[in-house]
């Protein structure tokens, strides 16, 4: 029997390989200097558990081969990850590597609190959102991708007929929204007087679960490249999840809106590209993780105004997380007691351990 070799499992938001924009443990492209020669190799998980990865092939959109290391599981759960590298290394979307090494959340004094104290972020159920309407608007959108790839695919033509109809109340996808720009005037109108910096040296924040984090994409002309990927891609997957996981395939792609709102999350109006938006991302679909054994996780509701709303937490979504938020900065914006809001801030970031955080005051002047 053979002896597969080990890989020692990382999280990093850096490329292992940044020919091939990989950040797997290893390079999936064959004969890659970043790579190995054995088409598996053995890791073990954070929380224990050993997993196999297998080198697996990929057609795209403009006909030509990509790879990936897959964990004998259904391609159907790697399709976003796959969507994501593929557009960076064809120059659809910047790469991660070129990317602000900080995000901003902008909140208030309690919110801010809130933060520290816990170590946690809440992401907000999507449906509950003014931006729910992008999600209905990006499902259009893939249904026109897949209709075109079908024209020239006969696996295209077969995953438009097993996809059901676009149901974002089947499928929970949850929020949390930053800014590349940590110093906003409307930001600070907006949302509260403080900003959270955070560095993205870590996918995730070092959070070890399914959630993505990305810029949005504001351009429509981007938006349809990415579908149009994306179309490929699962068609590429669809003949080898049929034969191989056969009624589990269809199930999966039977719900197959799940992969396309996974992506449409990131999709905005391009009247908001000034924003800068920066959104961490989690979805599940409740009969989807049922039929694996996966439990779904905790639900949970707070006030918004006189409505109620549903949110998760970062570690509700995790299976390991770090003891703390990787807060580089936290930035006060400009009002009339920045200064005393700055002191006690420092005095709270001390209290909760992150005394190596620093506080600034925002350079915009304030106009009481």
């Amino acid at each position: 029997m053979t002896t597969l070799r080990r890989i020692p499992f990382r999280i990093s938001a850096d490329f292992i390989c940044k020919k091939h924009c990989s950040r797997d443990l290893v390079c999936p492209f064959p004969n890659c200097t970043n790579g190995i020669e054995e088409d598996e190799f053995l890791t073990t998980l954070p929380f224990g558990k050993e997993i196999t990865y297998k080198r697996i092939s990929w057609v795209d959109h403009v006909g030509s081969t990509s790879y990936s290391w897959n964990n004998h599981s259904p391609r159907w759960f790697s399709i976003p990850n796959i969507l994501w590298r593929e557009a960076e290394r064809l120059s659809i979307v910047p790469s991660h590597a070129n990317s602000h090494s900080t995000v901003y959340q902008y909140t208030t004094a309690s919110g801010l609190l809130g933060i520290i104290s816990s170590s946690e972020l809440w992401l907000t159920d999507y449906a509950y959102l003014n931006d729910a309407s992008e999600l209905r608007h990006g499902l259009s959108l893939a249904r026109s991708s897949f209709e075109k790839a079908a024209r020239f695919r006969q696996d295209a033509a077969a995953v438009l007929n097993a996809l059901g109809s676009p149901d974002i109340t089947r499928h929970r996808v949850c929020i949390a929204s930053f800014s590349l720009n940590g110093d906003s005037l409307s930001q600070w109108r907006g949302y509260g007087n403080i900003a959270i910096g955070f560095s993205t040296k870590y996918p995730g924040f070092g959070y070890s679960n399914t959630s993505v984090m990305r810029p949005v994409i504001y351009d429509l002309e981007t938006q349809i490249c990415l579908l149009d990927l994306m179309a490929h891609l699962t068609a590429s997957a669809w003949p080898h999840d049929r034969y191989e996981f056969s009624s589990k395939a269809e199930a999966l792609y039977g719900d197959g809106s799940d992969r396309i709102l996974d992506i449409a999350a990131f999709f905005k109006d391009g009247h908001f590209e000034d924003e800068r938006e920066v959104r961490l991302v989690h979805s599940e679909n409740a009969e989807v993780m049922s039929s694996l054994g996966q439990p779904l996780s905790p639900r949970r509701f707070r006030t918004v105004g006189q409505t109620i709303v549903p949110y998760v937490t970062t570690k509700d979504i995790a299976r390991d997380y770090p003891e703390k938020l990787p807060i580089s900065e936290v930035v006060v914006g400009p009002c009339s007691v920045a200064e005393i809001l700055a002191a006690g801030i420092r005095e709270a970031l001390d209290e909760n351990g992150y005394t190596e955080v620093p506080v600034r005051r925002s350079e915009t002047p304030f106009r009481g």
